[in-house]
């Protein structure tokens, strides 16, 4: 296919250096053949995702090319490119992966430590060895003619990986290899190291005797191990010795022979693929491999939050800021200090939140600036004085230094009831309504943040400042409030003359929310004159709510209200036909 790769944004055209803002890459994918596809309107294609997709969402991507489609893998390869670029760059990663095994024809034994780019690519199957290559591309061509398809193993090193590499428990270097491996399509196995071989061996001759690295190298600080059986991971961290591994991929599915099948109804039919489909996967899934390996844990990605001290000197050394470096290293996620919502976080706020002293000092002493936040508006002070790392707390200027005056602290300790910190945040002049524009408490006002918490003092003490309680937000104070069930906060806010009949996002008024998810506040809002007729954007009132449960006593209630019987949904439906 004559498809190309585009570049968009972030890269220099002229010099070909990244810019710093992000890269946008695509390929516009207009060589696709979707008649080829028209069966699969009512059929299910042997081996393939259709019936499962069809069974969990109720939707069909029929044109070739859908989530579960090989094409999907050029947006791994793009960014996985980048990140092999970046590793080999700055810490000598090296990442090389072949096919070892087609079919019925295997590689002899390949020395993880001296294969190449460059002698993988002779060849267009990607072996390594020519006499097999020329045996696995005739296996593949015999494949072809016969109209089917052949599996194999592709294995795959990484040379100068660092040791340490990885998390013990839940984020293990080996789960989260074996994980982006078992994403791609058609893989079927991950085995690290000698993998089910090892089934066959003693410990005495699985285990791998430490001795001592007279070449002293960097990975390995001067300690490797005789041999490498258990594929450079222990632990679930790197032990500095080349990781390697192989994946199993299937024969590709679509094959040009006709296949039993059923169409959607469940009736028996004959399914025969037709259009352009390789007869093996193994070649193109080489790029794939090395691409996942080095986008899934890039050992720069988390070096602050893990202390590598050694990884922040290198930055530092080639004439990165501190500052710079910190939004250097921090791209990847680390799901205890919530990253998802800290894409932002400066180093020197992750090595504090994680209680890195050594980390912290470095940074400080190349001149990061120790006032700045994450997203949430916490300062590298705040994140140590919270989690108890008092050695980070002195070196950031002591336990009584406040954390600077901004709306996402506020809108984090509105959210949290801290209220001698919303009263230092309101001291310092802060905008009482502001509305959050980013981090996790986006489109949130400290009042409905301090009302979905249950937090009467906080809500009071807003009040107090002058918040609106009926201020329109992402999900204004009353709404928040009935969500958590909390009725001391609903009768404060009520008193406050909030506006009963605010909507959420997706259209809920107060009273609809509390119908069902706050029973016990319906009465309360009621009795403040809450309509009891506001509808859902299908027209449906609270009336159909609790007719669908045959809830008689609180029909009763919403009659005695002015709830209108006889409204009906936007489809025209009725209270007596959805009685029925």
């Amino acid at each position: 296919e004559p498809d190309a790769l585009e570049v968009g944004s972030g890269v220099d055209p002229e010099s070909g250096l990244t810019l710093g803002t992000p890269i946008v890459m695509w390929v516009r994918n207009q060589d696709a053949k979707s008649s080829h596809y028209d069966e699969l309107q009512r059929l299910y294609r042997p081996s393939h995702a259709d019936y499962t997709y069809d069974a969990r969402y109720g939707l069909r991507f029929v044109a070739g090319g859908g989530r579960a489609s090989a094409r999907e893998t050029v947006g791994r390869v793009a960014a996985g490119a980048l990140a092999e670029d970046l590793l080999a760059r700055t810490h000598g990663v090296e990442i090389v992966a072949w096919v070892d095994r087609v079919h019925q024809v295997a590689c002899p034994p390949v020395d993880p430590e001296a294969i190449t780019r460059a002698q993988v690519d002779r060849h267009e199957v990607r072996c390594p060895h020519d006499d097999t290559a020329a045996r696995m591309t005739e296996a593949i061509e015999a494949a072809r003619r016969d109209r089917d398809t052949v599996g194999g193993v592709l294995r795959c090193v990484a040379r100068g990986v660092p040791t340490g590499l990885g998390e013990p428990v839940f984020d293990k270097l080996s789960a989260d290899l074996g994980a982006a491996m078992m994403s791609l399509p058609a893989s079927r196995g991950f085995e690290l190291g000698e993998g089910f071989a090892a089934t066959h061996m003693r410990g005495s001759e699985h285990n791998d005797a430490f001795v001592p690295d007279p070449e002293r190298r960097a990975s390995t600080d001067g300690i490797r191990t005789r041999t490498n059986r258990s594929g450079g991971i222990q632990g679930g961290l790197s032990n500095g010795e080349t990781i390697r591994f192989a994946v199993a991929f299937k024969p590709v599915a679509t094959i040009f022979l006709p296949q039993d099948t059923v169409d959607r109804e469940g009736q028996a039919a004959v399914y025969t693929a037709r259009g352009r489909h390789d007869p093996c996967v193994l070649p193109r899934a080489v790029p794939m491999v090395e691409a996942m390996t080095a986008a899934s844990y890039s050992p720069l990605c988390g070096a602050a939050w893990r202390g590598w001290l050694d990884v922040i000197d290198l930055l530092l050394d080639r004439g990165l800021a501190a500052d710079d470096a910190a939004d250097f290293v921090v791209r990847e996620g680390a799901d205890g200090f919530d990253l998802v919502h800290h894409r932002a976080a400066p180093a020197l706020v992750l090595a504090a939140a994680y209680g890195h002293a050594h980390v912290v000092r470095r940074l400080l002493s190349a001149g990061a600036d120790a006032s700045a936040m994450d997203g949430d508006g916490k300062t590298a002070l705040l994140h140590a004085r919270e989690r108890g790392h008092d050695e980070i707390v002195a070196l950031l200027g002591g336990a009584d230094a406040p954390a600077p005056v901004s709306l996402p602290a506020l809108l984090d300790a509105s959210a949290r009831g801290d209220l001698p910190e919303v009263e230092r945040m309101l001291a310092g002049g802060i905008d009482v309504s502001a509305i959050g524009d980013g981090g996790r408490h986006r489109g949130s006002t400290a009042l409905s943040l301090a009302a979905e918490s249950g937090h009467l003092d906080v809500v009071e003490r807003l009040l107090q400042a002058g918040a609106d309680p009926s201020q329109p937000a992402a999900c204004p104070p009353l709404l928040a409030a009935v969500r958590g069930g909390h009725q001391p906060v609903v009768a404060r806010l009520l008193e406050a003359g909030v506006d009963l009949e605010a909507r959420d996002r997706d259209g809920h008024s107060a009273l609809l929310v509390a119908w069902e998810q706050a029973p016990a506040i319906v009465s309360q809002l009621l009795q403040a004159g809450a309509d009891p007729n506001a509808a859902t954007d299908r027209g449906e009132t609270a009336l159909f709510s609790a007719v669908t449960f045959g809830d008689l006593p609180r029909i009763e209630l919403l009659l005695a209200h002015g709830a209108d019987p006889r409204v009906s949904t936007r489809d025209g439906t009725t209270l007596v036909q959805h009685a029925r």
